[in-house]
């Protein structure tokens, strides 16, 4: 990994890379890290005729492009910052959510980072007008730069930087706007609803503008009540990973009130959504037939109470990480598992009954006690021929370690 500096992502730095100089110095490189993949080397190249932290720069943006291969289809081609990559909206996210955008012509995107959900909205509608502010004059060039990437780019853009808590911005000929406030304002990241930049009640000001919007948040903030009875709040996954909360105000839904969890593909289409009541506890109930793992959008939204009692199913313990019932159900946010046997959690009893049942293979799963996995696995030495999945949890105040066999959907 490339050591870069703070000063490799100066200001000066970036702007050098957006110029037509940068890009070049870019694809030379890229040519060069082809035919020579030694980092150290390539770095003392670069050194006799760039800058050090030039240098440092042109290799970075190159890890960043690989790391952002699962993120963006054209990642080879993008330019980023770290804080600005961290923060972007994967691809397949953003055209998700373009759908509820689909109604409206003239878009602002308010905080527009490197322009992760722009180009997913881009990408996803077809000529449009794009009012596009951020308050850091290279956010908006990393933007203009990704976004001049689509192929068949019928748009209109306008790019103006401006800081929104202390500039008023009239959204009046907006039809709608997304907004990402800045999370890490103050250096590190936050999830607190008032720590945000700009903040909720800059927001409000602007909803009595233009009521519809999309506001990105962190999976983990909370919002105030009286917030949450007018919008519908939403959170979005794929892979098993809750990846963000989004607001929807206005026209932008009609569940304003409700939470929804949502999983997606990883071109953005909806795998399942649920629409719930935060208010319903989950009911706790005896261990079944079967037990599931719910995906955890459904956790983080706080619905779980409401989603199981739609299923008719109980809770094995009480923040909803597992459910049991005894009807097979095939659910795209559940993971299911039909329980062979139920036993004490006792390593040397566990190892024993382990070896009798030829199991050599184990899929290990844990939730409400703490087991250190990896080193539960050295302890069990497996040597047998079959595959099971063994789920520690807590049941009625006993750790106990369940035997089950995983069924595909």
């Amino acid at each position: 990994m490339t050591n870069h500096t703070a000063d490799s992502y100066s200001e000066e730095n970036l702007t050098w890379l957006v110029s037509e100089v940068g890009q070049e110095w870019l694809d030379r490189v890229q040519d060069l890290r082809k035919e020579n993949p030694d980092i150290l080397a390539l770095l003392g190249i670069l050194r006799k005729q760039l800058a050090p932290e030039k240098g440092s720069l042109l290799l970075h943006q190159l890890e960043l492009r690989e790391r952002a291969k699962g993120k963006f289809p054209f990642s080879d081609s993008m330019l980023f910052s770290p804080t600005l990559f961290e923060q972007s909206t994967d691809f397949s996210l953003a055209c998700y959510k373009a759908v509820r955008f689909r109604p409206y012509q003239r878009i602002a995107d308010l905080c527009s980072g490197l322009g992760g959900d722009l180009l997913g909205l881009a990408a996803s509608l077809a000529d449009r007008e794009f009012y596009v502010y951020d308050r850091s004059p290279i956010a908006l060039a990393l933007t203009k730069a990704n976004i001049g990437l689509l192929p068949e780019n019928r748009h209109q853009f306008s790019f103006h930087q401006q800081i929104l808590d202390k500039n008023f911005l009239d959204l009046s000929s907006c039809d709608c706007w997304h907004f990402d406030p800045d999370r890490r304002a103050q250096g590190q990241r936050t999830t607190q609803w008032e720590a945000m930049e700009p903040s909720p009640e800059c927001g409000r000001l602007y909803l009595e503008l233009c009521e519809n919007s999309a506001w990105k948040l962190a999976p983990a903030t909370e919002m105030p009540p009286d917030w949450e009875l007018i919008c519908e709040r939403e959170w979005i996954g794929h892979h098993r990973e809750c990846k963000q909360q989004v607001a929807w105000f206005g026209g932008m839904t009609d569940s304003a009130g409700l939470r929804r969890a949502t999983v997606i593909d990883g071109e953005g289409k909806p795998l399942g959504s649920f629409l719930g009541d935060p208010d319903p506890p989950l009911q706790l109930g005896s261990l079944a037939a079967y037990l599931y793992e719910p995906d955890p959008t459904l956790l983080a939204a706080g619905i779980i109470g409401d989603f199981a009692e739609k299923l008719e199913v109980a809770g094995l313990i009480p923040r909803g990480g597992y459910l049991t019932g005894d009807r097979l159900l095939d659910h795209p946010m559940l993971q299911t598992f039909r329980i062979l046997e139920i036993l004490p959690y006792q390593v040397k009893n566990l190892r024993r009954h382990l070896r009798q049942r030829d199991v050599g293979h184990l899929e290990m799963k844990c939730r409400g006690i703490k087991v250190d996995l990896e080193g539960l696995r050295k302890q069990l030495r497996l040597e047998g021929s079959l595959t099971q999945t063994l789920i520690l949890t807590r049941f009625r105040e006993r750790r106990v370690a369940i035997l089950a066999e995983r069924i595909e959907a």
